[in-house]
C-alpha cells in the first residue's frame, strides 16, 4: 500500500477498531449479523468509486502521473 497516506491508515484503524473490537465485544449478535454486510458495502463502495473516477477523469482527458502508472 505505498500510495496510501496516514489519513487512509487512520480511517482503517478507526473503522477496524470500532467494528472488530467494540461492536464485537458489546453487541455480538449485531456483529454476527452485519459484519460481512458492512465489509461488502465498504468493498463495493471502493470499487464503485474507482470505476466512477476512472470514467470521469478519462472523459475529461485528465491523466494522473504517479510511480505506478509509468509504463
Amino acid at each position: 500500500m505505498p500510495p496510501a497516506t496516514t489519513v487512509n491508515f487512520n480511517c482503517w484503524i478507526v473503522v477496524g477498531t470500532i467494528f472488530n473490537y467494540f461492536i464485537f465485544k458489546y453487541r455480538k449478535g449485531w456483529w454476527q449479523r452485519y459484519n460481512y454486510v458492512v465489509s461488502a458495502a465498504l468493498d463495493a463502495g471502493l470499487a464503485f468509486m474507482g470505476v466512477l473516477l476512472y470514467f470521469t477523469l478519462t472523459m475529461e482527458n485528465i491523466s494522473i502521473n504517479w510511480w505506478g502508472s509509468a509504463g
